[in-house]
């Protein structure tokens, strides 16, 4: 029996409706629906596409009389093209899964599915409807054909012949075979859907592991990265946790720090070493890679590069420092070694707000290569000189919405705009390289942090809905609490930005590092169109456009922004908490996932809300998290409180 536990029950309902058509069909004759039950039989027993279809040809011999009968299915990139699935023979069976019809020369299965009706060719090896050579080969006197129509579509085709003889199928054969064929199809349509569905399953579980072991490693990471690493380290630990050889790079190709784990063989050496880096094909790899990216570089023999390397580089302030590397040595690359080097490459970067020394040696100099005068660690120190270092501040980049670059002519303006915006509150606005420009703002002594950012926030939203220049948007990173944290918040201020510009509408307000939560550590390296896949599989059953599921979205959404407390939700949407988890085990049912009570399948649905909120699409709340307006006024509330100040009621 399939894993999916409805799946008997599905099949059970598709038989029962087919039997009904079966009979609204005048299929009157008792051995066509005593085949179609033996194969229904065999589906409920085993949700598996190639015993059902096996079970097909066998009862259709059984049901004519004959002695082969072969089944092909149609090929998802012809709708008249057909590749053998299973069959029902004393011998050859095996040949059937290489063979193929719908071809040119196969004008029998043309005249199948245009006439959606069973073709009886009485002398196979002359007519010129089959294929005449495959006729004479495997000895097919008199053969039948017959379409496998679920809904409009023909899904597969039955050819049924008895060996080496001249076989009569009756128009009574033809009309009973023709029924069950139909039949038959509907059973096997519903066991492809099936099939997909535990396909995908088993591909979920697998990324929900995968992204476990991410969420590990970033965490192992986040806990390096306060004790302010130096670069053996941050090598060490990626070393570690990639079980590979790990190397750190200078944009120079100067070597800082490699370590290779005690058994490992390798042979050449790293990419970024001076007599591999400096090949054009090498260096070209490197410098195409993203900012906040990795890529797999290699292999290129006459270089002495003899393996795959992913590497990544480590941007500082959005000037390329250098770049962290592993090498595939005795296994293939993994999701998780992506991870592992890209959070290494970051660590690295922020680990410059610590400690500029970090490199072992003066960090080169981090102006833009066009002149342009960028924020930078030097730059960013320069600016706040004479600015208290333990006051707490974020920063705020401000880019175009299509990324093209933008240098804002006045930065001061800007400056005094968000002053007057906010109201009173010292700020300093500088170039971000050709991409914008990058604010400092003092956290205001008045306020907490959470609520200075989304003062912040307002600040902002209305310098740029005056500014000049159309199309501009906004990311605020943290609050830091010292100087020489800045550069950090910068750094991550950039992967919002990224996130900003690829997943939201474009009337959406700054984006705020509180508002992507867990999320931070995963959309930051991100594609588009790889999040639109996340969401479609893992809420595909939520996605229906009508108030039922919408409903279903808002409910998970508000739970677990709720700190997973079915009280607090049932206060938050004004109903009873009882109604919350009814509506948590139709969740549950629906997308295979434990939300209730497994953090794991948690984190999957909530990264995947996290992404539909960003993208507007979530139902009933808004880009920020917030229950909107056209939501009852007794069901809205503000979902970034009950984020800061989370009940400590258990689930």
């Amino acid at each position: 029996m399939s894993e999916l536990g409805e799946s008997g029950c599905l099949v059970q309902e598709v038989v029962a409706v087919n039997v009904v058509a079966h009979r609204k069909d005048r299929l009157d004759r008792p051995d066509a629906l005593v085949a179609y039950r033996r194969v229904a039989d065999a589906a409920l027993a085993d949700v598996d596409l190639g015993a059902t279809l096996t079970a097909v040809a066998r009862n259709a011999c059984e049901l004519l009389g004959v002695d082969r009968c072969s089944v092909f299915m149609r090929d998802g990139r012809s709708p008249t093209r057909f590749r053998g699935y299973a069959a029902h023979a004393a011998e050859g069976v095996d040949i059937v899964p290489r063979m193929v019809c719908g071809v040119q020369a196969d004008r029998m299965t043309a005249e199948i599915v245009a006439g959606r009706r069973p073709i009886f060719v009485r002398d196979a090896p002359h007519d010129g409807r089959p294929v005449r050579s495959a006729m004479r080969r495997l000895d097919v006197r008199a053969i039948l054909g017959v379409p496998m129509i679920a809904g409009d579509e023909v899904i597969g085709l039955l050819f049924l012949d008895q060996a080496g003889a001249n076989h009569t199928f009756t128009d009574e054969d033809q009309s009973d075979v023709a029924g069950y064929a139909n039949l038959c199809a509907h059973t096997v349509a519903q066991v492809q859907r099936l099939a997909g569905l535990e396909t995908t399953v088993g591909t979920l579980t697998r990324n929900v592991a995968t992204l476990k072991r991410v969420t590990a490693i970033d965490a192992r990471f986040a806990t390096l990265v306060e004790t302010a690493p130096n670069v053996e380290e941050i090598t060490t630990l990626l070393a570690e946790l990639t079980g590979l050889p790990s190397a750190m790079h200078t944009a120079e190709s100067e070597p800082v720090w490699s370590v290779i784990a005690e058994g490992l063989r390798m042979s050449g050496g790293f990419p970024l070493d001076p007599e591999v880096a400096g090949d054009p094909m090498v260096g070209a790899e490197l410098s195409a890679i993203a900012a906040g990216g990795s890529a797999i570089v290699g292999p290129y023999r006459h270089c002495g590069l003899v393996h795959r390397t992913l590497v990544a580089p480590v941007t500082v302030a959005g000037v390329r420092w250098g770049y962290a590397s592993v090498v595939e040595c005795q296994r293939r690359f993994t999701t998780a070694d992506k991870a592992a080097v890209e959070r290494a490459a970051h660590t690295m970067a922020v680990a410059f707000s610590y400690r500029p020394s970090v490199a072992a040696g003066p960090p080169h100099a981090l102006a833009a290569d066009d002149g342009v005068d960028a924020p930078g660690l030097e730059g960013l120190g320069l600016s706040l000189a004479g600015v208290a270092g333990e006051l707490p501040r974020l920063v705020c980049l401000i880019h175009r919405r299509d990324g093209r670059p933008w240098t804002c002519e006045d930065p001061s303006e800007l400056e005094e705009a968000f002053d007057r915006a906010y109201g009173s509150v010292r700020s300093i606005v500088m170039p971000d390289g050709d991409r914008g420009v990058a604010l400092v703002a003092e956290q205001d002594r008045r306020v907490a942090p959470d609520l200075f950012v989304e003062r912040t926030r307002v600040a902002i939203a209305a310098v740029l809905q005056d500014y000049r220049e159309p199309g501009l948007v906004a990311a605020i990173s943290p609050v830091v609490q010292d100087v020489d944290d800045v550069s950090r918040a910068y750094t991550e201020c950039r992967q919002l930005m990224r996130c900003r510009i690829e997943l939201c509408p474009p009337d959406a307000p700054p984006l705020a590092a509180s508002d992507l939560g867990v999320g931070r550590l995963l959309l930051g390296s991100s594609d588009a169109r790889a999040m639109d896949r996340y969401v479609e599989a893992v809420l595909a059953p939520l996605l229906k456009d009508d108030s039922r599921h919408r409903m279903l979205l808002t409910t998970l959404h508000v739970f677990l922004e709720s700190a997973r407390s079915p009280r607090q939700a049932g206060r938050m949407l004004n109903v009873h908490e009882n109604t919350i988890r009814y509506r948590l085990a139709r969740i549950t049912d629906l997308l295979r996932l434990n939300i209730a009570t497994d953090l794991g399948d948690q984190l999957t649905a909530q990264v995947a809300l996290l992404i539909m909120r960003l993208q507007g699409r979530l139902p009933g709340v808004n880009v920020l998290g917030n229950l909107e307006s056209d939501v009852p006024l007794s069901q809205r509330n503000v979902l970034l409180g009950a984020r800061h100040n989370p009940t400590s009621e258990g689930v």
